[in-house]
């Protein structure tokens, strides 16, 4: 499409609506025409674009003051629980799993009966509630050892991974 009997920003297209000779002018050549007129008359200036970088605003602020010299303090990481994680029942790598009955759950898991009533007389209803359960809050309600041993082996078979 180059040539001079294509259209250009100076030539307009062989069309009716941009006949000059017309008695009607189209609204189309109209405004051609004023932006002709218009170009002609006023002379473009230049136009400068200037990009400021993030600094131009402190310009005028003093620069700060250099800290004191001071030692490097050490960085202590901040625990992830405010326990150790093995007083937690359910670990931290682990989610809690699926919502269900406190019954539902010492059955599905093999839990002894009397897991299950200390469970219910402390109020537990739901499994989901296992994940805020401390080892030592157990101990308080009367679990023994293995219970609680297999409290946390069913505990983990119910849990997800947090990296699954």
């Amino acid at each position: 499409m180059k040539g001079e009997e294509f259209a250009t920003i100076w030539k307009p297209p062989n069309h009716k609506l941009f006949d000059m000779n017309n008695k009607e002018i189209s609204p189309v050549l109209q405004r051609r025409m004023a932006n002709q007129a218009q170009s002609k008359a006023t002379p473009s200036a230049p136009i400068f674009n200037i990009t400021l970088g993030n600094e131009f605003a402190n310009i005028l602020r003093p620069p700060a003051a250099a800290p004191a010299m001071m030692p490097p303090a050490q960085a202590i990481p901040a625990p992830l629980y405010a326990e150790t994680p093995s007083s937690f029942l359910l670990h931290p790598s682990q989610l809690p799993g699926p919502e269900m009955d406190i019954a539902v759950f010492c059955q599905q898991f093999g839990l002894a009966a009397q897991t299950l009533e200390k469970l219910k007389d402390n109020c537990y209803g739901k499994a989901q509630v296992l994940r805020f359960v401390h080892i030592d809050d157990l101990k308080q309600m009367g679990f023994r050892m293995g219970e609680i041993a297999g409290l946390q082996d069913a505990v983990e078979k119910w849990s997800v991974s947090r990296n699954a």
